[in-house]
This record gives C-alpha cells, structure tokens and sequence, in this order.
C-alpha cells in the first residue's frame, strides 16, 4: 500500500468513526487488526501514527492535535 493509500484509509475510518454511533464504529482492536495488515505490507508503516491519526490526535505530518479550550476543532501543535 502506498502512503497516499494508507492516509485515504485512516481518512475514512476517521470520517465513518466521528459520524457513527457507537454500535457500528471501528474499535481500536479492530484498527489494531487493520493496522497490524498494514505494517505487514509496507516496513516503514507506523501503527502508533495510523492510530493516532484516526483518533484526531495527530494530523497527517504526525504533529500534535490539541482542542481549544471550549472548541471541538483541533489546533495542530508541532512538536518539542
């Protein structure tokens, strides 16, 4: 899988787990199962990242998300 390939699979699984309701999102044993297949296609992959990435917890570039206070948009913080 390409790295734009893996990026548009974390996309939808982000977009389908922030609209769905709780019976039907992915869990994280079932992004552990995804990602453990992606890891074993492509050496460089990084679970951590993938991971966080459909969380909102990072963006795309792997830097930090943090949420305002009061505000559900995420700011990007770089790291250090």
């Amino acid at each position: 899988m390409t790295k734009n390939e893996v990026v548009a699979l974390a996309d939808a699984l982000r977009i389908h787990n922030c609209t769905a309701d709780g019976r039907t999102e992915f869990t994280p044993d079932h992004l552990r199962v995804l990602a453990d297949f992606c890891a074993s296609q492509d050496p460089n992959f990084n679970p951590k990242w993938w991971m966080d990435y459909i969380a909102g917890e990072c963006g795309q570039a792997g830097e930090l998300m943090q949420t305002a206070p009061g505000s559900t948009v995420k700011l990007r913080k770089t790291p250090g």
